[in-house]
């Protein structure tokens, strides 16, 4: 496993936090961050940061948190258990998800973040790459090869998006697709 475990019995949770793994921390261990909750409410937490975690996925499963759904990614590392949390509403849950299909959970998988803002763009590209026998793991829905998710034609032909779409289209479409999304991974995790 490429991060350390706790000296204590309690399970070792990691989340991805602004391009890092990160890990609970002491206070004034670690990193300081402020973090926001479903309801609005904030909350500074510490964190120690990693920028890599492997191991062999067990088992993935969808909880509804304090922070929103998440995928609870459950990974085994020489008799080490630990959990990867990966929140399903966003840009790494959908970079997950985008690639879980093409995992072999059956052989050990490496996972490192990214998060930057491309040069001449405005806004972050978010994301983590997962890599078997140090090979870049693919997403398995592209442009090229859709796999069944949702098109943004589909929904502006059925009059449902607006053509250009608007804001509050591009918000409904990404909520359908990240939905489409977790639905395969958990019909890809139950079997």
């Amino acid at each position: 496993m490429a991060a350390t475990k706790s000296s204590h019995s309690k399970k070792n949770y990691y989340s991805i936090n602004n391009g890092h793994f990160t890990q609970p921390a002491n206070e004034n261990e670690g990193v300081q961050r402020k973090i926001e909750k479903k309801d609005g409410s904030t909350k500074i937490v510490w964190e120690h940061q990693f920028d890599s975690i492997s191991g062999t996925i067990t088992s993935v499963e969808i909880r509804d948190t304090d922070w929103g759904e998440q995928y609870q990614v459950i990974l085994s590392d020489i008799g080490e258990e630990f959990i990867l949390q990966i929140n399903c509403a966003s840009k790494v849950g959908d970079s997950f998800a985008s690639k879980f299909p093409n995992i072999n959970t059956s052989i050990p998988v490496e996972f490192k973040t990214y998060s930057f803002v491309p040069e001449g763009k405005t806004s972050k590209l978010e994301g983590v790459n997962m890599f078997q026998n140090g090979k870049k793991i693919e997403p398995y829905y592209t442009k090229e090869n859709p796999n069944g998710i949702p098109s943004l034609e589909k929904y502006q032909s059925a009059g449902i998006m607006s053509n250009p779409p608007s804001s509050a289209d591009w918000k409904m479409y990404f909520a359908k697709r990240s939905e489409f999304m977790m639905n395969k991974v958990k019909e890809l995790a139950s079997n």
